[in-house]
């Protein structure tokens, strides 16, 4: 321990899942069976595995159980929809948590318009996604972010966007954009997904990610769901210099119910019509006819009506007043997945690394001055603020560091480790002053300053150390972030800091630096460590664990760094362990998979031997413990 004063195809992407997970008494031993060829099936489970589906290899993403569903990013060699089992197909799967049934599935084709490390073969969706209510967001390796319908298209296609087909279809689109419209294209199935909204970070910010993106988003300042699982809003509709004709509250069921709204003085656009349509006791605010005029005032926050999805949940009496032109209504998001197509009013935001990073040369940043990071209005889909770290084209690799998130002294936080081994401190600022903030800087991207930056590279923090250039490419020995940031509830930030692990400086080293969040200032950090460390930390009761790819998984006190023990598995280890249930959960690139103990004594529980290498974290909620690796998934009670 050393005291510092303050005078190509094994993948990444998994380093970077958090998987959140709530649980019972969870299992300590499973036999995972075999697959059997002839039929697609995984065979000979022992009576606890409630199912097993395979899926694809290999598999980094962690299991996402939510509103009764598993979602997994993968890759497409299990085929569920064989309408589209071409090879090199990025999938994220649906399944049903009970059963295991195929649900719906995300079919991304191979996107070949620009290099072979953009949308790298053998990756696959490796960007575990974040849920809220019916909503999915991830990132893509065409650079892409977007929010799908939990339900896929078997409540229909929601929109705004509907091009799903042709972003399904292989060769229909290159570079994230459809080009050619003159190929044969499959109808969309209920076992597609339903794209809510699409935004393409490559052609409208110029970010070029690496071999992928595989970014952990990050949803804050939304509404929080009250014990029924609603969110009520106070919500009232504005309509500039109009006239109401009307008067409506709730009727008979199933009866639709027009209220126009007429223009006065515009000649171009004469009139506006929202229509509403009951089903049971709730309304369901419709589809809206030329829908520019309108704003959506929810929360205080505004809305332009023409970007609004379709349908909003409201309840109660549904009344027109002549004073001020307002429709007062409340309106209820929520936060289970609602029938009819309902849809939420989600007023948050979403934190992005845009994975922006060399080509395949691994020396040239074809755009230096593109973000890094940025934060996106989640119902909208579109973006209002990027970072200012300059770190231009000091990136070794690539930009694979999930960013954080967490309260420091009352205040939001974003903390951001970039491609440079610098990690960026950031004050989350609240939708609200982020939409004004991005209408008084005419509509251009608002700026985010780091409060503090953090350098990596430990030589900075030696007495009288001076950090060399940084250099890029094959054989670097600058430092990167690697795992994303971990911060307690004492206000300390535990980071791993290192050589890339593919292209960087051999002997491989990385560190472990714990950092005061506050101030940006060394607490302590270790020593190098030998094989260097790439898989995410976890914290449980007061204690910190560690794993390296030598195989070595590590307790230490988060106070002072003092190790408390070290134990040693079988094979690499890249995956963020699972603590749970007294338990801690992991899995190596040997084919096993380890239950120990957790607490100041190591112990190892069980052994499992796999079918085959693990590279994604576990997960767990109530009594099940969801284990995927390459080409499988169990639920296991």
């Amino acid at each position: 321990m050393v005291s510092m004063k303050n005078d190509h195809i094994l993948f990444l992407f998994l380093f970077f899942c958090f998987p959140v997970s709530t649980f019972g008494q969870l299992p300590t031993t499973f036999e995972p069976g075999r697959l059997d060829f002839q039929t697609g099936k995984i065979v000979g489970t022992s009576p606890n595995v409630r199912w097993a589906v395979p899926i694809g290899s290999p598999t980094y993403a962690a299991p996402v159980i939510a509103q009764g569903k598993v979602l997994i990013g993968t890759l497409n060699d299990a085929a569920w929809d064989k309408r589209r089992s071409e090879f090199g197909r990025s999938v994220l799967i649906c399944f049903d948590d009970k059963t295991g049934e195929f649900h719906w599935q995300l079919p991304l084709p191979k996107d070949y318009g620009i290099s072979s490390m953009f949308d790298a073969f053998c990756v696959g969706i490796s960007s575990t996604p974040t849920v809220v209510g019916d909503r999915v967001f991830l990132t893509t390796g065409r650079g892409e972010v977007l929010c799908l319908d939990i339900n896929g298209l078997a409540n229909g296609n929601s929109g705004p966007y509907t091009d799903e087909a042709f972003l399904y279809t292989p060769r229909g689109t290159d570079r994230g954009r459809v080009v050619n419209r003159n190929i044969d294209v499959l109808p969309l199935a209920k076992t597609d997904a339903d794209i809510i909204w699409r935004y393409d970070m490559f052609n409208e910010l110029k970010s070029m990610p690496h071999d992928t993106n595989n970014c952990n988003i990050i949803f804050y300042g939304g509404p929080s769901p009250n014990a029924n699982g609603m969110v009520p809003h106070s919500v009232k509709i504005e309509i500039a210099a109009q006239t109401i004709l009307g008067r409506y509250k709730l009727v008979e069921v199933g009866q639709p119910v027009p209220l126009t709204l007429t223009h006065s003085g515009d000649s171009e656009n004469p009139h506006s019509t929202i229509v509403f349509n009951f089903t049971g006791t709730k309304l369901y605010f419709g589809s809206i006819q030329d829908r520019s005029p309108g704003t959506l005032v929810a929360n205080g926050q505004h809305y332009p009506l023409a970007t609004l999805p379709p349908i909003y949940v409201i309840s109660g009496e549904v009344s027109a007043t002549w004073d001020d032109v307002v429709i007062n209504a409340m309106v209820y998001s929520p936060s289970s997945v609602q029938q009819n197509n309902s849809r939420s009013i989600y007023a948050g935001l979403l934190v992005v690394n845009t994975g922006n990073a060399p080509d395949s040369s691994h020396r040239n940043v074809v755009t230096p001055s593109a973000p890094s990071l940025i934060i996106m209005d989640a119902e909208r889909g579109m973006p209002l603020a990027r970072d200012n770290f300059n770190i231009g084209s000091d990136i070794s690799h690539g930009q694979w560091c999930s960013p954080a998130f967490g309260k420091v002294d009352g205040k939001d936080m974003i903390f951001y480790g970039g491609g440079n081994g610098v990690l960026h401190a950031v004050e989350a600022p609240s939708r609200e002053t982020l939409l004004r903030q991005y209408e008084a800087n005419g509509r251009q991207l608002v700026r985010l300053e780091p409060k503090w930056k953090f350098q990596g590279d430990p030589r900075a923090h030696q007495r009288g150390g001076v950090v060399p250039p940084f250099v890029m490419g094959v054989g670097s020995p600058s430092y990167t972030s690697l795992p994303p940031p971990l911060l307690d509830d004492e206000g300390r930030i535990f980071m791993i800091f290192g050589h890339d692990a593919w292209n960087g400086a051999r002997p491989f080293r990385s560190w472990l630096a714990c950092i005061n969040a506050r101030t940006g200032e060394l607490i302590w950090g270790t020593d190098n460590i030998e094989g260097g460390a790439v898989a995410p930390l976890a914290m449980a009761d007061g204690l910190l664990y560690m794993a390296d790819r030598n195989g070595s998984f590590y307790c230490f006190d988060p106070a002072t760094g003092k190790e408390h023990w070290k134990l040693q598995l079988h094979g690499d280890i890249w995956a963020r362990p699972l603590i749970a249930d007294g338990k801690i959960y992991i899995g190596t690139d040997r084919r096993m998979f380890y239950v120990l103990k957790a607490g100041l004594e190591p112990q190892i529980i069980s052994e499992i031997a796999m079918p085959n290498r693990i590279f994604a974290p576990a997960a767990a909620v109530g009594n099940t413990l969801y284990v995927a690796g390459d080409g499988f998934l169990y639920a296991v009670e």
